[in-house]
């Protein structure tokens, strides 16, 4: 039996409707997210005009470097609350890990707090998360994705869904209990 990751109690606060951009964040002086903010500007941004969003502690210089885009802004170090309201304003949160690493706490504060995420298999742990994401696995099929969810309402019926799934699965006291 594998219990969930355990995380702080939370609530789902996504918004129905629709955001502004395309949104990652991370710590961005691991290697794995300075390769997914590469991936996301060069494959991504560079062959799209929809405005993209990187957020995180500590980017390095090639991050700073890619980032120079029209349509890339680049946030360091954001305040909690900032990246709070960067979660809520996205329309959707872009996750690109391609090594199977297993589930990240971005996905689960992404699937809480924002609204369409758009990730890789590697990273869901099981569990049936996949459900509430958009899955790819090569840049055109990002891309693809990107054009398909800028142009979509995220609906009352989405966050329902992840309301009754999410706040039960990864409720630390029950997990707690179970263990």
């Amino acid at each position: 039996f594998l219990l969930p990751l355990f995380v702080e109690k939370m609530k789902i606060t996504s918004q129905p409707g629709m955001g502004k951009f395309c949104f990652f964040h991370g710590n961005l002086s691991v290697p794995e997210n300075e390769n997914a903010v590469i991936f996301i500007v060069q494959e991504l941004a560079a062959k799209m005009d929809h405005k993209f969003v990187i957020a995180g502690k500590n980017p390095t210089s090639a991050v700073r470097k890619v980032c120079r885009r029209d349509n890339v802004k680049l946030i360091a170090n954001p305040a909690d609350s900032q990246l709070d309201q960067l979660l809520k304003d996205a329309q959707i949160n872009i996750i690109p890990i391609f090594n199977n690493t297993g589930i990240k706490v971005k996905l689960v504060h992404s699937l809480f707090k924002g609204r369409f995420v758009l990730t890789t298999s590697s990273i869901m742990g099981g569990g049936g998360l996949d459900e509430l994401c958009t899955l790819a696995r090569t840049a055109d099929d990002f891309r693809n994705a990107v054009i398909n969810l800028m142009n979509k309402e995220f609906p009352d019926t989405e966050i329902l869904k992840r309301k009754n799934f999410l706040e039960t699965y990864f409720d630390p006291e029950a997990n707690a209990q179970k263990l």
